[in-house]
Protein backbone atom coordinates (compact mmCIF):
# COMPACT_ATOMS: atom_id res chain seq x y z
CA UNK A 1 0.00 0.00 0.00
CA UNK A 2 1.54 3.41 -0.68
CA UNK A 3 1.54 5.97 1.92
CA UNK A 4 -0.26 9.42 1.30
CA UNK A 5 1.27 12.02 -0.23
CA UNK A 6 1.90 15.15 1.68
CA UNK A 7 3.25 18.90 0.68
CA UNK A 8 5.72 19.68 2.05
CA UNK A 9 6.05 21.75 5.61
CA UNK A 10 8.14 25.09 5.17
CA UNK A 11 11.07 25.48 7.81
CA UNK A 12 9.42 27.88 11.01
CA UNK A 13 11.69 30.85 9.74
CA UNK A 14 10.29 31.03 6.12
CA UNK A 15 7.14 32.54 5.98
CA UNK A 16 4.03 30.79 5.28
CA UNK A 17 2.03 31.85 1.78
CA UNK A 18 -1.09 34.05 2.71
CA UNK A 19 -4.47 32.33 2.64
CA UNK A 20 -6.09 32.92 -0.33
CA UNK A 21 -9.09 35.71 -0.70
CA UNK A 22 -12.43 35.26 -1.78
CA UNK A 23 -14.14 36.91 -4.14
CA UNK A 24 -16.97 39.75 -2.08
CA UNK A 25 -19.80 38.17 -2.44
CA UNK A 26 -22.76 40.62 -4.63
CA UNK A 27 -23.90 43.69 -2.93
CA UNK A 28 -20.92 42.98 -0.40
CA UNK A 29 -17.90 45.01 -0.69
CA UNK A 30 -14.55 42.57 -0.80
CA UNK A 31 -12.62 42.57 3.02
CA UNK A 32 -9.95 44.50 3.39
CA UNK A 33 -6.57 42.54 2.66
CA UNK A 34 -3.56 42.33 5.07
CA UNK A 35 -2.35 46.00 6.00
CA UNK A 36 1.67 46.57 6.29
CA UNK A 37 2.23 47.96 9.90
CA UNK A 38 3.74 51.67 9.86
CA UNK A 39 6.94 51.72 10.66
CA UNK A 40 7.96 53.49 14.32
CA UNK A 41 10.05 56.13 12.51
CA UNK A 42 8.29 59.54 11.44
CA UNK A 43 6.72 62.29 13.43
CA UNK A 44 6.88 60.56 16.41
CA UNK A 45 10.37 59.67 16.48
CA UNK A 46 11.29 63.44 16.02
CA UNK A 47 8.78 64.46 18.68
CA UNK A 48 10.49 62.03 20.99
CA UNK A 49 13.93 63.15 20.00
CA UNK A 50 12.53 67.20 20.23
CA UNK A 51 10.98 66.74 23.53
CA UNK A 52 14.46 64.58 25.06
CA UNK A 53 16.59 67.66 24.15
CA UNK A 54 14.52 70.13 25.51
CA UNK A 55 14.27 68.06 28.90
CA UNK A 56 18.53 68.04 28.39
CA UNK A 57 17.82 71.12 27.78
CA UNK A 58 16.44 72.33 30.80
CA UNK A 59 18.06 70.32 33.34
CA UNK A 60 21.16 71.53 32.37
CA UNK A 61 20.64 75.07 33.15
CA UNK A 62 19.41 73.59 36.69
CA UNK A 63 22.19 71.19 37.46
CA UNK A 64 24.64 73.65 36.49
CA UNK A 65 23.63 76.50 38.30
CA UNK A 66 25.56 77.56 40.70
CA UNK A 67 28.88 77.55 37.94
CA UNK A 68 26.78 79.53 35.80
CA UNK A 69 25.88 82.09 38.17
CA UNK A 70 29.94 82.31 39.06
CA UNK A 71 30.71 82.50 35.53
CA UNK A 72 28.69 85.19 34.11
CA UNK A 73 27.28 86.53 36.92
CA UNK A 74 23.62 86.70 38.14
CA UNK A 75 21.76 89.08 35.72
CA UNK A 76 24.06 87.28 32.49
CA UNK A 77 22.63 84.10 34.01
CA UNK A 78 18.89 85.56 34.26
CA UNK A 79 19.34 86.10 30.41
CA UNK A 80 20.81 83.05 29.76
CA UNK A 81 17.93 80.77 31.76
CA UNK A 82 15.36 83.09 29.88
CA UNK A 83 16.84 82.19 26.49
CA UNK A 84 17.34 78.25 27.09
CA UNK A 85 13.62 78.48 28.90
CA UNK A 86 12.01 79.71 25.66
CA UNK A 87 14.15 77.38 23.63
CA UNK A 88 12.66 74.46 26.12
CA UNK A 89 9.07 75.92 25.34
CA UNK A 90 9.67 76.17 21.63
CA UNK A 91 10.91 72.41 21.44
CA UNK A 92 8.30 70.97 23.75
CA UNK A 93 5.54 72.94 22.21
CA UNK A 94 6.95 71.21 18.71
CA UNK A 95 7.42 68.03 20.03
CA UNK A 96 3.71 68.10 21.53
CA UNK A 97 2.29 69.21 18.21
CA UNK A 98 4.32 66.56 15.89
CA UNK A 99 3.30 63.57 18.92
CA UNK A 100 -0.52 64.46 18.69
CA UNK A 101 -0.20 64.80 14.81
CA UNK A 102 1.04 61.32 14.84
CA UNK A 103 -1.08 59.19 17.78
CA UNK A 104 -4.03 60.35 15.01
CA UNK A 105 -2.42 57.83 12.69
CA UNK A 106 -2.76 53.93 12.70
CA UNK A 107 -0.11 52.14 13.40
CA UNK A 108 2.32 51.94 16.95
CA UNK A 109 1.56 55.06 19.40
CA UNK A 110 4.00 53.94 22.21
CA UNK A 111 6.76 56.38 21.07
CA UNK A 112 4.10 58.88 20.71
CA UNK A 113 2.64 58.97 23.77
CA UNK A 114 6.52 58.85 25.43
CA UNK A 115 6.70 62.16 23.64
CA UNK A 116 3.66 63.80 24.80
CA UNK A 117 3.91 62.75 28.58
CA UNK A 118 7.83 64.23 28.45
CA UNK A 119 6.34 67.33 26.43
CA UNK A 120 3.77 67.85 28.11
CA UNK A 121 5.63 67.83 31.73
CA UNK A 122 7.75 70.26 30.09
CA UNK A 123 5.36 72.75 29.11
CA UNK A 124 3.75 72.08 32.79
CA UNK A 125 6.66 72.95 34.44
CA UNK A 126 7.53 76.22 32.52
CA UNK A 127 4.21 77.19 33.58
CA UNK A 128 4.11 76.59 36.80
CA UNK A 129 7.92 78.35 36.96
CA UNK A 130 6.48 81.12 35.08
CA UNK A 131 3.78 81.13 37.56
CA UNK A 132 5.50 81.31 40.74
CA UNK A 133 8.14 83.91 39.24
CA UNK A 134 5.06 86.20 38.88
CA UNK A 135 4.19 85.97 42.19
CA UNK A 136 7.64 86.42 43.60
CA UNK A 137 7.82 89.25 41.70
CA UNK A 138 4.46 91.17 42.71
CA UNK A 139 5.23 89.80 46.21
CA UNK A 140 8.09 92.35 46.35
Amino acid sequence: MSEPQHPPVPPPWQATPAAPSYPAAPGYPAAPGPQAARPAGGPALTALILALVGLVLGWTTSFFYSSFIGAFGGGAYSLLNGGVTFLVLALSATALILALVSIRRPGPRVIAGIAIGIAATQLLGNFVGWLSNLFYLLAY
